[in-house]
């Protein structure tokens, strides 16, 4: 999967999968400075690196393979404090299977306040489907924004996801998370 590449966005920085903790830390606090705000966004960009990782390694049993990671910076080049974060996934799907069951199946029984809202974009990997939703959380209402883009010749569906429970930076993440899905090629 190295052939995937996000490009057209600014707020984004990706977490590479496929390359060693140690030098990506060096990396990012080369790119981004060594501030204590920085480090701690360094370490918290690591421990989801780690987490996808340890979801890879059960990939048999779940069929879901994390395949990319970014996490969106309140202005670019500024780590200092983050957003949101994005996984980009594979998983199994029947070749029947349409977007809005897919959704169905995805929100299951979930309270939500909003949505989905579900409507059709242009990306650079073709046609894909944006999904924004609402679910309450105890007495919170957080926010699930997804991109999928179906493969039924290949039995498989990509999803990329972002969720977050801060309502108020919402009007920035949703349309910078598009940005990031519509700059996504080789899937």
């Amino acid at each position: 999967m190295s052939d995937i590449e996000a490009t057209g966005h600014v707020d984004w920085v990706p977490i590479p999968l496929d390359a060693d903790a140690d030098s990506l830390e060096a990396g990012w606090r080369a790119r981004f400075g060594d501030a204590r705000e920085v480090v701690d966004s360094i370490a918290f960009m690591l421990g989801v690196r780690a987490s996808l990782l340890r979801a890879n390694a059960d990939a048999d049993e779940s069929q879901v393979l994390n395949l990319a990671g970014w996490v969106m910076t309140t202005e670019p080049d500024d780590l200092s404090r983050l957003s949101a974060y994005a996984v980009l996934r594979a998983f199994p799907a029947s070749p029947a299977l349409d977007a809005e069951n897919l959704v169905a199946q995805i929100v299951g029984d979930e309270p939500v306040f909003s949505g989905p809202q579900i409507t059709e974009m242009e990306t650079k990997s073709g046609d894909a489907v944006n999904v924004v939703f609402r679910p309450f959380v105890g007495d919170e209402v957080h926010e699930h924004l997804m991109v999928l883009w179906p493969r039924p010749d290949q039995g498989i569906w990509f999803q990329l996801a972002a969720y977050q429970s801060d309502l108020l930076t919402s009007y920035r993440v949703q349309p910078s998370f598009e940005e990031l899905a519509a700059g996504i090629e080789g899937l």
